[in-house]
């Protein structure tokens, strides 16, 4: 990363040496850090093939190498209940607990730099089953 510099130096037909203009180039990342979405709120029932556990979905970013979903049960994101590392757009956590979390998630590219936090969303696993 950073701005390189370099000149060419040559040497004429009488052996002198001949210095060009200075040339520079920028090296950089070739898009700016992206940060994943999760939706404002979702109401998420328990996965219809196993009953244990819960798919929350979530909008990824081009490039990403791998997402961390973390999942509070507090809204000041004190409490976390899980951090979880996927590679696709959505992440099953297994639990037996009903109620609403609060995930947010970051996203690592494929240049090695890391996110910052999407903004919190709310996620409802209703208790009762006509929600």
């Amino acid at each position: 990363m950073g701005r390189y510099y370099w000149k060419i130096i040559n040497r004429n037909d009488e052996k002198k040496l001949i210095d060009s203009d200075i040339h520079s180039f920028l090296v950089g990342y070739p898009i700016q850090r992206m940060i994943p979405s999760v939706a404002k709120q979702q109401i998420i029932r328990r996965d219809e093939n196993n009953k244990k556990g819960y798919i929350i979905k979530f909008k990824g970013v081009k490039f990403a190498k791998h997402y961390q979903v973390e999942i509070y049960s507090d809204k000041d994101l004190k409490k976390l209940v899980s951090r979880v590392k996927t590679e696709k757009e959505y992440v099953y956590w297994v639990s037996n607990r009903d109620g609403v979390y609060f995930v947010r998630i970051r996203s690592l590219d494929v240049w090695g730099r890391l996110s910052p936090y999407s903004k919190v969303g709310k996620v409802i696993f209703p208790i009762s089953p006509f929600l």
